[in-house]
């Protein structure tokens, strides 16, 4: 394993981390607050929806979503020559995106005072996706160093 996938693979745990084992939930109106806190030691579900719950407070699951963006970012410029993994690493970016625009969709509906505790938790989905990229991108760079 070579330093830049030792690098990856610790920015996608403390992805996984902040979207789905630790979180914060907060309050914006009147004032930045926080309510509670959660710790989940095992991240089950691997993926969830809520669309209407009791929880009326937003959490820090955007974080960790945007640690999964920097590490698809990252990982685009290593793979971005592989027909292979570039659709696998679009398709990541695209699941990652959706669960940001979520959160921040949320976060407007909280705003405007609409939010009804919807919640999206795909943060081990991501964490499972982004790992078999991880692991197999090295694999394959060195496949098509002795390809024609």
């Amino acid at each position: 394993m070579n330093t830049q996938q030792k690098l990856l693979l610790t920015l996608s745990f403390c992805a996984l981390f902040f979207s789905s084992m630790l979180g914060f939930r907060y309050q914006i109106t009147p004032n930045i607050e926080v309510v509670d806190y959660w710790f989940r030691l095992i991240p089950l579900p691997i993926l969830d929806y809520n669309g209407i719950s009791d929880l009326k407070h937003l959490d820090t699951k955007l974080l960790g979503y945007v640690l999964f963006l920097l590490n698809a970012l990252i990982l685009f410029f290593r793979v971005k020559y592989d027909r292979i993994l570039l659709p696998a690493l679009i398709i990541f970016l695209f699941s990652t995106g959706f669960a940001i625009f979520f959160e921040i969709w949320s976060l407007s509906q909280y705003l405007n005072g609409n939010y009804a505790g919807q919640s999206l938790y795909i943060g081990p989905f991501l964490f499972l996706f982004n790992l078999s990229i991880i692991k197999s991108y090295p694999r394959r760079l060195e496949l098509r160093k002795y390809s024609l």
